[in-house]
Order: C-alpha cells, then sequence, then structure tokens
C-alpha cells in the first residue's frame, strides 16, 4: 500500500463467547487508492480477506477464509488466515493464499512460479515434523533458487506436496532481506517476502481435505489449492538443541554471562569493601596491607553474604538450565529474568532464584521419569 493513501473502517464480525462473558468480535477494514484492501479480525488478529488488483484491474481477494466468525470457530483445523509465532510451526497454522483468487483450486496453484532464497532445507520425518539435519535443495524437487513452476516441483516432491522449513541465504548483518518471490501467471499478481528470519516455511495445503472444504463467498477451497509462506525462527526441533539457533538456549547465555559477571563483580566489592576498611580474612594480607584481621565488619560480611547467596543459586543455575533446555520448553517459559534489586528487597529476588532453579528441576524431572 506504499504510496497510497490508508483509510480504516471497523465493522463487528461476530460474539465471542464463554461461560461468563460475551463480546463482540470486530473487523477491521484497511484500504488505499490503489485498490488493495486488506480485512483482519480482533480475534487471533486473522486476516480474513485480502484484496489486490490482478492484470485485469478487477480486485482479486488472495487469502483463504470464512465468511463469518462462526465459520472460524467451526474450521479450527484449518488456521486460515492466522497469525503464526516466531517457532510455532506445528503448533499454530499458517495464514494461506493463492493468488489466482482464494477459489482458483488446483490447477492454478501449479501455475505459480516460485523462487526461494535457500541452499538448503530441513529434513522431515515420517510425521512431517523437522530433524534438524540440513539437507542441499541442488537437483532436488527443494531447488527454488530460480523462479520454477510450482506443478514441476511438486510432482518431485516427496508426497506430491510441500510443508518444509527453507533455510535462507541471509545478509551478513542480519538485516532484511529478500525470501522468496511468487508470480501468478493467470492474474499477474505477485508477492515478494523479506524478513530478517532464518527460516521460511513453505506449505502447499496438502491437509485441506481431498474431497474440498467450504470457504468464504460459497468458494469451495481443494486439496493443495493454496499455498502459504511463513517467515520464522529455526523450526521446533531447535528449542530443544543447545545452539545458537535456539531463542530459549541464547536466553540461556545472556542470563548466565549477566549472573557470571554479576558474580565476578561481587568479589570485587568484597575485595574493595576490605580494602576500604584494612579488615582481612588472613594474616598475610593484615600484615602486607597494614590492616588488622577481622571477621565480622559489618560492610564487608554484607557484601560477603550477597556473593554466597549469588554462588548458592548461580552454579545451580548453570548447571541445570541446560538440562532443562534439552527438555525442550516452551519459548516463553525459557525467559526468566534475574537482575539485582536492592535492600531490603534483595531477600525477594533470593526466592525468585530459587523458584526458577526448584521449577527446573521438577521440569527434569517430569520429562525423564
Amino acid at each position: 500500500m506504499a504510496g497510497a493513501m490508508t483509510t480504516v473502517a471497523e465493522d463487528n464480525f461476530g460474539v465471542f463467547r464463554t461461560a461468563n462473558t460475551s463480546q463482540p468480535v470486530r473487523r477491521f477494514t484497511l484500504s488505499n487508492s490503489a485498490g488493495t484492501e486488506a480485512q483482519v479480525i480482533n480475534y487471533g488478529a486473522r486476516l480474513t480477506s485480502l484484496k489486490v488488483r490482478g492484470r485485469s484491474g478487477q480486485p482479486v481477494d488472495v487469502v483463504l477464509g470464512e465468511d463469518t466468525y462462526d465459520g472460524y470457530l467451526a474450521a479450527t483445523s484449518r488456521f486460515f488466515g492466522c497469525t503464526v509465532g516466531r517457532v510455532a510451526n506445528r503448533i499454530a497454522g499458517p495464514p494461506s493464499g493463492t493468488w489466482p483468487g482464494h477459489g482458483a483450486g488446483r490447477d492454478a496453484l501449479l501455475r505459480h512460479q516460485v523462487t526461494i532464497n535457500a541452499d538448503t532445507v530441513l529434513e522431515v520425518d515420517d510425521a512431517c515434523l523437522v530433524t534438524g539435519r540440513r539437507l542441499p535443495v541442488a537437483d532436488s524437487a527443494f531447488d527454488f533458487r530460480l523462479p520454477r513452476p510450482l506443478g514441476e516441483a511438486m510432482a518431485a516432491a516427496p508426497g506430491g506436496g510441500f510443508d518444509h522449513n527453507f533455510c535462507l541465504e541471509r545478509p551478513e548483518d542480519g538485516a532484511v532481506g529478500a525470501a522468496a518471490a511468487v508470480h501468478s501467471a493467470d492474474t499477474g499478481i505477485a508477492m515478494e517476502v523479506f524478513t530478517d528470519q532464518p527460516g521460511l516455511q513453505f506449505y502447499t495445503g496438502n491437509f485441506l481435505p481431498a474431497d474440498g472444504a467450504s470457504g468464504k463467498a460459497g468458494a469451495t477451497y481443494s486439496r493443495q489449492g493454496a499455498f502459504c509462506m511463513e517467515t520464522q525462527n529455526s523450526a521446533m526441533a531447535g528449542l530443544g538443541d543447545l545452539n545458537m539457533a535456539n531463542p530459549v538456549f541464547v536466553t540461556y547465555l545472556f542470563y548466565a554471562a549477566v549472573l557470571g559477571l554479576k558474580t565476578l563483580f561481587m568479589s570485587l566489592f568484597t575485595a574493595r569493601h576490605r580494602m576500604g576498611n584494612k579488615v582481612f580474612a588472613n594474616p598475610e594480607d593484615a600484615k602486607g596491607l597494614q590492616g588488622k584481621v577481622k571477621f565480622d565488619h559489618p560492610d564487608v560480611e554484607r557484601v560477603r553474604r550477597a556473593h554466597l547467596n549469588d554462588l548458592e543459586n548461580v552454579l545451580p543455575f548453570l548447571i541445570l538450565c541446560p538440562l532443562y533446555l534439552a527438555t525442550g520448553p516452551a519459548a516463553a517459559t525459557g525467559h526468566h529474568p534475574h537482575q539485582g534489586v536492592p535492600q531490603p528487597s534483595r531477600a525477594l529476588c533470593f526466592m525468585v532464584g530459587i523458584g526458577v532453579t526448584v521449577y527446573m528441576c521438577v521440569q527434569i524431572l517430569l520429562a525423564t521419569m
């Protein structure tokens, strides 16, 4: 919609109900003078419609969807238009689209020209779950490095379709780069995908019903009659891997470094207070620095006790956290904040650290029982 004024309209799309409450589902329509129109509802941030002008100048709706909110509730397994998480992959479903129009069907999809900027693809097992092994795409059904008819590639693909994570070639600095492009010869509509993420999940609607599924405006959605491209972090298998592609492991490394530095600085603070007050724990230091041996100086003991608290918490955390990560935790529960808190709240911070470590121990035991 770049270069054109965008307007936003809002209307009701249905009613969201729970056992005790109900509230309206709102639909937001964004449109511009170029003839592009997108509709999004506040139920899961779903994209329900995206209309763009094709070669004929007429608007074409290029995403699958339902006419009503109740239609989405009845078709929860299809995941039409839903917003996908960073590494959700098999948990959340894809926003699907087909550029000849949402009801054009499989034959039209096979005529698409597809380009994906990837030299490797993640291997999948019989359950279509990634193993973590990278396979080269050269001379295979997965080679989209140059524009290629989708039908030609699908005919050579295992199972006759795609549901695979392509490992993108990205700029060295991690900036946004070109990931993929799709062009419909039927309508002239084209899509380019740009991302700063390392992966792109390419899916060709393999799990739509073989006998078709009813869609919006009376359309019937056939198996492999649509595709989607999800830019994402490493696919789900990576959540159990201890490498830099795992966002939970990266979080662990960050906080491990923070806690390590804090422990080292506490040693320096202890030394500073000992030097400043000329009180030492051994006679050699006291004699050499003209101080005295004293074990109960309040300033020194306060810092030393904080240091011991860190040692009691940090070492178990550093040991247990990699074991916890190997259980494949959800990304949300893997982000545990640790920060310095002044007195009198420091005791609470100590208990939070203990709580995190105990929680990880319990999860490790549950995963291995």
